[in-house]
């Protein structure tokens, strides 16, 4: 998957005007959480690595993989 972020102060938009967007391309085949820590880089994570999510950070979504129909599962209040 692809992943694009930005600075946390343009109200939760896509700022297209930003020239300060992280891009990132990250693979599983796994379960994993996709995490945006207070440092602002996006890692996925398995379930040992979720338990220690920081009060900072933000949990984005859940990548449900399969061989026949992946899925992603959206997190919305942990």
């Amino acid at each position: 998957m692809k992943v694009a972020t930005w600075a946390r102060d343009s109200h939760g938009l896509f700022d297209y005007e930003d020239l300060h967007v992280e891009r990132k391309t990250l693979t599983t085949r796994q379960c994993r959480y996709l995490v945006r820590k207070s440092t602002g880089d996006v890692q996925l994570m398995n379930e040992k690595e979720f338990a220690l999510v920081g009060p900072g950070d933000a949990v984005l979504l859940r990548v449900l993989p399969s061989k026949t129909q992946p899925g992603i599962s959206p997190m919305y209040i942990l």
